[in-house]
């Protein structure tokens, strides 16, 4: 396991040992279509949508316009080094609701707390 290593490392370097305690972040994402990337850059350029489609972004419209999908994405943050786990994510094709939220928040704590991270929300 990564962390796993990571610790020995800290250790082997005299850093203190970190100790698997680490906060749960949580964020909702509205993943929009049509986005213009510059690969070379890695940055975003702009949308490539037609003017009149702006203002609603894709989302909003036809109940069968599916232009945006959400996703609940998750970070576990060490609070005693600088190590971080970026995931689980879950998708969503509408905007999530609190009980999307609440089964899938347990889930992941269940899912860090048997590989031994302690979660704080």
């Amino acid at each position: 396991m990564k962390y796993q290593s990571y610790i020995e490392e800290c250790v082997k370097n005299g850093r203190m040992r970190p100790q698997s305690e680490g906060v749960l972040v949580l964020d909702e994402v509205k993943v929009i279509e049509k986005v213009a990337w510059h690969s070379k850059t890695g940055q975003m350029i702009g949308l490539a949508m037609d003017p009149n489609e702006i203002p609603c972004l894709g989302d909003i419209g036809a109940e069968d316009n599916r232009g945006a999908q959400y996703f609940l994405q998750f970070l576990w943050r060490d609070l005693t080094s600088d190590f971080d786990v970026i995931g689980p994510h879950y998708s969503c094709d509408h905007s999530v609701d609190c009980n999307f939220t609440l089964t899938h928040t347990m889930e992941t704590i269940n899912a860090f707390q048997a590989f031994g991270f302690k979660v704080y929300l």
